[in-house]
């Protein structure tokens, strides 16, 4: 099985091996910390910016947006 197109050259990038990064590609996350996933954004050169609000009332959860 080949490796996906990019994966070998993030892997690279990013310190990580190729499963690790087929893994964050397929939002396989698991084994990964929020701190260590910033870094991995930080090394791609993004920028990290975290924002928190309080949960509108006519929505009954609070959730984690993407």
């Amino acid at each position: 099985m080949c490796a996906a197109p990019g994966t070998s050259a993030a892997a690279a990038r990013l310190g990580l091996n190729q499963p690790k990064v087929s893994a964050l590609r397929n939002y396989r996350l698991e084994g990964f910390s929020v701190e260590r996933l910033m870094m991995l954004l930080i090394a791609l050169d993004q920028d990290v910016e975290i924002v928190i609000r309080a949960k509108p009332r006519s929505r009954a959860a609070a959730r984690i947006s993407k």
